[in-house]
């Protein structure tokens, strides 16, 4: 499908006619909703537009066999004109220099992510714990029997989502018989 370009000029000048009335003064709430359905309806167009020019271009490619076309190359540098910052007001002035741009952009999140040292909380002996003796720090470390592990696997919800070998606790649930010496051999 071939997207009109009068369509798309419309749903551009509609928009930009919204956004230059919200400069001066506030949009209605009808107004903002039917701002939010033409840049949709837009984003929409561009959308099919760039589908039917990847099939164009897959349909050329293999005629073609891949050649270095004025076309193809136009189709596959859209991505990233599609993506690119040509311009960025800074201060009120329109700028195009990709290297202040790079800059700007670079302090401006180097700024918002600072730490901001004075908000850190300081504890100053706030919080103050006893250390754990001998015999405590020896029941914390002690190894686990196969009788903690087999009440401690029938505590868990069998079906959630399976671990990082991929089986759900089902089945090792169900076929601990099986999993037994090794999974004590590991714990």
């Amino acid at each position: 499908m071939r997207v009109d370009r009068k369509i798309k000029a419309s749903y551009e000048h509609a928009i930009d006619n919204l956004d230059k009335k919200e400069e001066n003064e506030q949009l209605s709430e009808d107004e903002f909703l039917e701002r939010a359905n033409l840049r949709s309806d837009l984003q929409d167009l561009l959308k099919m537009e760039e589908i039917n020019w990847k099939q164009k271009s897959r349909v050329k490619e293999l005629q073609e066999g891949q050649s270095n076309t004025k076309y193809f190359h136009r189709v596959a540098n859209m991505r990233n004109w599609h993506n690119s910052l040509s311009c960025l007001a800074i201060d009120g002035q329109v700028v195009r220099d990709g290297n202040v741009i790079r800059e700007h952009i670079s302090k401006f999140y180097a700024e918002l992510y600072k730490e901001n040292v004075l908000l850190r909380p300081k504890l100053n002996g706030l919080l103050q714990y006893d250390s754990l003796d001998h015999s405590q720090r020896d029941l914390i470390e002690w190894d686990f029997d196969e009788e903690e592990v087999i009440k401690a696997l029938r505590a868990l919800d069998g079906d959630k989502s399976p671990g990082p070998d991929g089986f759900p606790m089902l089945v090792y649930k169900c076929f601990w018989h099986i999993f037994k010496v090794d999974a004590m051999a590991v714990i």
